[in-house]
């Protein structure tokens, strides 16, 4: 035996190991490597679940669209895809670069090519695939393939198109010259042509289909002698299938439609056909708009506008908006039901209409007055003022789907309207339950806790409370609590596991019919948000499909089985796929994101504990760096901006591309501690509860002993400015601060014009986040109190500030007052204004500017190291 060959092979096969089983180095994350990072989305999910597609979208716009078998690796990519749409478990197609469909077949992975394609449908069974090319002079291409033999039919000179709502006919227009044509086949086993259509002298612009297929609606219109769209002389069509009856309304040749007006209506998206088929609703405007506000010889602004001048001309005279009208097809009659009406909502049968102006019903001071709603019977055509100064918030007033009721939310409570009889009745008075936000801290009324629809037949209304699904009939009998989170704490939402196809005009959402007697989808997390996830409500029980301490977000159920595919993550683990087949399975993942995150280090999150200054419990969110050592003393950032610890589980890729120059991942990677302290409000003194909660927050941090006191920074945007700012007049616990769109001055805020609304700044400081209440000369000293700029004389951290130049959200002269008032006062002060840019920077050298230049400003005074030469002498 050779005993020294033994002892190398030995010595070999040791080292090998020990090689072997030596964990891969972990590497420090710099800016060249926020490149490989990407955003997980869920696209959809095969009817049976078999299939799932998800994108991967990268700050470079290099995004990638993939379709990956749910219990395989088998995997398809498509760069840059979009509008990716499956066939049952058969097809999928999407639509990639310069406009090509791709078209896959997933049981052979035969791929497919078709050039020039700007939309696309599958036909109900999936035998058919229709497409349309990108229009030419208005005129498209529409392909019908069978993809069961490849046979193609094309149709040139479409001018439009439009699949009834399951996919079984295919309406189009073909054009030829001045004429038209309009055809309607049956796409199932075959395809069958149902209706053929001359339109001469008209083409076809737009088409609608009736909800249950028995009619559709053509829009008509002329060419002028440039071949272009005569707009005041367009028609509707109305093709019935039930007697091969074609309708058609001539605005010139009938007495009742409106004066000097025609029809807008020449898309799909202001168009609707009543359930009855009775009824087509449709928009006109004027024949020669008129705007005084182009060029007055003065603007005149009255103490008595309900709407301010500039608001007036942003929005334009009322009386020139597009106003809703019914045409009665069967005997021929329009009726303009909202002469001075701006918004409109219908009944779910189509036989009311509900009304209401931008305008306010008195002169007010929210972002969102208040308005007067009218209510019209279309069937008598008689109209009366259902509700004065009521909320504009859509999801204060929903019209029931059977048509029978209105349920509204006012001063906290749910009413109910019936239409019948006229009766308004209180439906949550007698609950004992709080149906609004019981922790709203600013000065407008609370708002709903949700409304989730109605039960079938109008019979009952599903609403929440804090934490529970209530079940309370119309009628006004007995309410029943469906769930019972209270008890343990637990906030139950219903959520829709797919993407429904909606009529887009004047419609009541299908969808908002709940089905008490299936199963269904509840996301749920706890009041903290420590624990989140999805549950399934079935025969008066929860069962839980996920819930656990991460982001779970996104879920979708296959139309055809029970398969349910999320995302999951948390701050230490990236976004991940997760696939659930049934009931009783477990998740698995079935993709996993950012991978390369295993490559770094980084860093982990904790939550601190403390209480606001009228004892309410508080958290934090603290992120320690990735190169994190017991023992040592590290530097901290501190991010403002109210309540954040909601978002604990928050995956939060790197980047340099940053519209508020923050982010967390960046500066834990680079050494920093960060903190997201939750603030608690009192009415009146917004600035002083900064200061409380801010400090509390980060001496409970220091107590720890892992932060150097003397090295500790505080940055915000916005709001967060505002804390920012008034924050290091009070308290001299930051070494150095940064505040971003900062409002610093409440006086002249107050009587701000906002470039973005147009509208007064009051509504601002009275019922929103400023939290003031009171208008300014009711609390001039609140007000005065709480604007930094009055208080700079106290200020001695070294402040950065920045706006963009064209801020018109807060006014960039909000933080130019500061600046000046610190420059005058010998204050260490340097403003960054970025030209051309808004509220959040959007062009991609500014976002990166604006990051570096931040941690340049960090870094030296938290880190010691040398100050920069913008930060010396400017540029």
């Amino acid at each position: 035996m050779n005993i020294r060959k033994t002892s190398c092979f030995i010595f070999f096969i040791l080292v090998s190991c020990s090689v072997m089983g030596q964990a891969k180095p972990k590497k420090q994350l710099t800016n060249a490597d926020y490149h490989l990072w990407s955003t997980l989305d869920i696209s959809g999910i095969s009817s049976t679940g078999l299939w799932v597609s998800y994108s991967l979208r990268y700050e470079s716009d290099k995004d990638t669209l993939f379709v990956k078998k749910a219990d395989t690796k088998k995997t398809y990519s498509y760069p840059l895809g979009r509008k990716g749409k499956f066939s049952g478990d058969q097809w999928h197609a999407c639509i990639v670069a310069k406009g090509m469909l791709k078209l896959t077949h997933l049981k052979n992975g035969k791929q497919e090519i078709i050039e020039d394609v700007n939309d696309y449908e599958f036909s109900s069974n999936g035998k058919y695939l229709v497409a349309v090319s990108k229009a030419q002079e208005g005129r498209k291409t529409l392909m019908i393939r069978n993809l069961t033999n490849g046979v193609t039919q094309k149709i040139e000179n479409t001018s439009s198109w439009a699949f009834n709502n399951n996919n079984t006919l295919l309406a189009y227009c073909v054009q030829d010259g001045i004429d038209s044509q309009g055809k309607v086949v049956s796409i199932k086993d075959t395809i069958q042509s149902i209706a053929e259509l001359p339109f001469e002298g008209n083409i076809g612009s737009a088409i609608v289909w009736q909800k249950n297929s028995a009619s559709l609606i053509f829009v008509l219109q002329t060419l002028n002698e440039l071949k272009k769209p005569n707009l005041t002389a367009t028609k509707l069509a109305q093709y019935r299938f039930a007697n091969s009856q074609l309708l058609v309304l001539e605005p010139k040749s009938i007495n009742s439609f409106p004066k000097d007006k025609h029809i807008e209506s020449n898309s799909s998206s202001n168009l609707k056909i009543s359930d009855d088929g009775k009824r087509i609703f449709f928009q006109v405007v004027p024949d020669i708009p008129t705007n005084s506000f182009d060029t007055p010889l003065v603007e005149v602004w009255h103490c008595d506008d309900k709407i301010i001048y500039s608001e007036q001309k942003q929005y334009g005279h009322l009386d020139q908006w597009a106003k809703t009208a019914v045409w009665y097809t069967d005997v021929n009659e329009v009726f303009e039901f909202m002469p001075q009406e701006t918004h409109v909502m219908l009944s779910g049968d189509q036989q009311f209409a509900l009304t209401s102006s931008l305008e306010p019903c008195e002169l007010q001071f929210k972002y969102a007055p208040d308005r007067d709603y009218y209510l019209t019977n279309l069937a008598t055509k008689e109209r009366k003022l259902w509700l004065q100064c009521h909320s504009p918030e859509m999801h204060h007033t929903i019209m029931s789907p059977s048509g029978k009721y209105i349920t509204y939310f006012k001063d906290g409570h749910w009413y109910m309207y019936t239409l019948a009889t006229g009766e308004h009745k209180n439906l949550t008075s007698g609950l004992g339950i709080a149906f609004y936000d019981e922790a709203n801290d600013i000065g407008d009324k609370p708002d709903t806790y949700g409304f989730a629809g109605w039960t079938a037949n109008d019979k009952s209304i599903v609403i929440y409370d804090q934490f529970d699904i209530w079940q309370v009939p119309t009628d006004g009998t007995s309410a029943k609590r469906l769930t019972k989170g209270r008890e343990r704490n637990i906030s139950y939402r219903i959520t829709k596991t797919n993407s429904a196809k909606q009529s887009p005009f004047l419609s009541v959402n299908d969808s908002n019919v709940i089905d008490l007697n299936t199963a269904l989808v509840l996301k749920a997390s706890l009041t903290d948000n420590s624990m989140q996830g999805y549950y399934i409500f079935e025969h008066g029980k929860v069962t839980p499909l996920q819930f656990s301490p991460h982001r779970i977000n996104d879920l979708k159920k296959a139309s055809g089985a029970d398969v349910y595919i999320f995302l999951q993550e948390d701050y230490e683990h990236p976004t991940s796929l997760q696939v659930r087949k049934g009931k009783d399975d477990k998740p698995k993942s079935i993709y996993q994101g950012n991978t390369q995150h295993s490559d770094y280090f980084w860093g982990k999150i904790t939550t601190i504990n403390y209480a606001s200054e009228t004892g309410v419990p508080l958290k934090g969110l603290l992120y320690y760096p990735s190169n994190y050592k017991k023992g040592t003393a590290y530097p901290m950032i501190v991010n403002v901006y109210q309540k954040q610890a909601q978002n604990i589980y928050n995956y939060i890729n790197p980047s340099g591309f940053l519209e508020d120059g923050f982010n967390v991942t960046n500066f834990v990677t680079q050494g920093y501690f960060v903190l997201l302290p939750d603030i608690e409000y009192i009415i009146g003194t917004p600035g002083d509860s900064a200061v409380f909660c801010v400090t509390a927050a980060v001496n409970n941090v220091l107590s720890k002993g892992d932060v150097n006191p003397k090295r500790v920074g505080l940055i915000g945007h916005s709001f967060g400015g505002f804390e920012t700012t008034y924050i290091i007049t009070k308290s001299n616990l930051f070494a150095t601060a940064v505040a971003g769109a900062a409002q610093t001055d409440y006086l002249s805020g107050y009587f701000t014009v906002s470039e973005n609304y147009k509208r007064a700044e009051f509504w601002r400081y009275e019922y929103f986040t400023n939290r003031m209440v009171k208008p300014l000369f009711a609390d001039f000293e609140g007000y005065l109190y709480n604007s930094p700029v009055y208080k700079a004389p106290d200020i001695t951290t070294p402040l950065l500030l920045w706006t963009g130049e064209k801020d018109k959200h807060v006014a960039a002269t909000q933080s130019m007052e500061l600046y000046l008032a610190m420059r005058r006062l010998g204050k260490n002060v340097t403003m960054l204004r970025y030209p051309n840019e808004d509220h959040s920077l959007e062009n991609p050298d500014k976002q990166v500017d604006l990051a570096q230049k931040i941690r340049e400003w960090f870094d030296h005074y938290l880190k010691g190291t040398t100050q920069k030469e913008w930060m010396e002498k400017g540029l």
